[in-house]
């Protein structure tokens, strides 16, 4: 049944035919309110999202991959919205491991432990901030790149290690 049937029933038997047009012109509103509540029943969740995809991604301040699908890009978002946050390997492992990949980091912070009286000069700052992330069963995640890029610390640069 239509909205315009529907419509038709709410009217006293009498008045049927008599308001045909504003009944057809008000289940007209009624048809295009509902395909609008579909698009944005869709819209509305980032797993299910496509048209606004990109403004869920700047919601969460997510770039993505050159080339990423829709689902990729869908799933970056929900694993941006399930985290809770954390500075810890396991925090990062867990993640990996909600978008399928398993991995292991190796923070290269062996400099970190050094007494704070070493010169400067007997090593580069910049390497105390630098992890190996070995990422297991895969040839490549652009997606796991982007979602640990987004959310590692700010000083810290990671590099990617696939074992297939």
């Amino acid at each position: 049944m239509g909205h315009s049937d529907t419509l038709k029933q709410l009217f006293p038997v009498g008045l049927d035919g008599v308001l045909d047009a504003d009944v057809t012109a008000e289940a007209t509103a009624f048809d295009l309110m509902e395909v609008e509540y579909k698009g944005v029943s869709v819209e509305m969740f980032p797993d299910t999202t496509e048209e606004l995809i990109s403004r869920w991604e700047y919601r969460y301040g997510i770039v993505p991959p050159a080339g990423a699908t829709i689902q990729q890009r869908q799933a970056a978002i929900v694993a941006r919205r399930r985290q809770r946050g954390g500075c810890d390997e396991a925090y990062y492992v867990k993640v990996a491991a909600g978008l399928g990949y398993t991995i292991t980091i190796t923070q290269h912070d062996d400099l970190c432990r050094l007494p704070a009286t070493l010169p400067d000069s007997l090593y580069e700052r910049g390497d105390v901030w630098k992890w190996t992330v070995d990422v297991y069963g895969a040839a490549s995640a652009p997606n796991l790149e982007t979602c640990l890029n987004n959310i590692k610390r700010a000083h810290t640069e990671i590099t990617f290690v696939y074992h297939p």
